[in-house]
């Protein structure tokens, strides 16, 4: 065997290939990654860290432009990181999902 990773497939040893290894790394590191994005956040934390990744302003125009969005916002404790709500609002200010799951993380240590 050579220094590499190794399995075992088929009965028979082989060796990684550098690409196989790297999927096998980016998968472990996206699911790690997703295991920590909290399944919700105060709307306090979730307005302070719009704010310090000024979001805030784009995401109160949004409100004010949207009645059904307004009334769930202000009738929200907490905001459920796969609700409808902050998936479309994610979207409307631009937000791809890995960015809006690092919101929530972030939000969650406010």
């Amino acid at each position: 065997f050579t220094d590499g990773w190794v399995v075992l497939e088929n009965g028979n040893w082989r060796s990684l290939k550098a690409a196989e290894l790297s999927a096998i790394e980016a998968k472990y590191v996206e699911e790690l990654r997703a295991a920590s994005v909290p399944a919700s956040i105060s709307r306090v934390q979730a307005m302070k860290a719009m704010k310090a990744n000024n979001l805030w302003d784009a995401f109160k125009t949004t409100l004010q432009t949207n009645v059904d969005a307004m009334e769930e916002w202000e009738l929200s404790l907490e905001l459920q990181r796969n609700h409808v709500f902050v998936v479309s609002m994610g979207t409307l200010l631009g937000l791809t999902e890995t960015e809006l799951d690092d919101l929530f993380i972030f939000a969650a240590t406010l």
